[in-house]
């Protein structure tokens, strides 16, 4: 995976990202997130804002809205303060979530076993862990 753009620890960014690719927040974002791409937000990140992007992966804090086409997904680190929609949701345990949560329908319904379920957390969690120094992460 390829991280378009990268909020690193101690940093603080105000503004508004219109979103394709990837973005990881490691440090403090105020602002708003629109497009069709992926959020991450990794264990040390918080994000003062509404998201609406296609997958929202949740390590960190959000106070916000988040508005997802494909999936949400809450780490057992992860805590959610603002309402949520989308066709998906994977909580672990542990995670903290207040708000509402709408469970939207998705136009193609594909009911995932829990050996995937497992394999997109595992997935999520290893995005999470990448540094800003990983060679992925200086691709072109």
């Amino acid at each position: 995976m390829v991280v378009n753009s990268l909020i690193g620890e101690n940093t603080a960014l105000r503004g508004e990202f219109d979103l394709q690719g990837v973005l990881r927040i490691d440090g403090t974002f105020h602002g708003k997130v629109e497009g069709n791409g992926k959020v991450l937000i990794g264990e040390g990140g918080t994000a003062n804002s509404d998201i609406t992007a296609r997958i929202v992966v949740i390590g960190g804090t959000v106070k916000g809205d988040i508005v997802a086409s494909e999936m949400i997904t809450i780490l057992s680190t992860g805590k959610l303060i603002g309402n949520i929609s989308t066709p998906r949701l994977l909580a672990e345990e542990g995670m903290i979530f207040d708000g509402k949560c709408v469970i939207t329908e998705k136009k193609k319904v594909n009911f995932k076993s829990n050996a995937q379920n497992k394999k997109e957390l595992r997935e999520a969690k290893s995005a999470l862990k990448l540094k800003p120094i990983d060679k992925e992460l200086v691709k072109q």
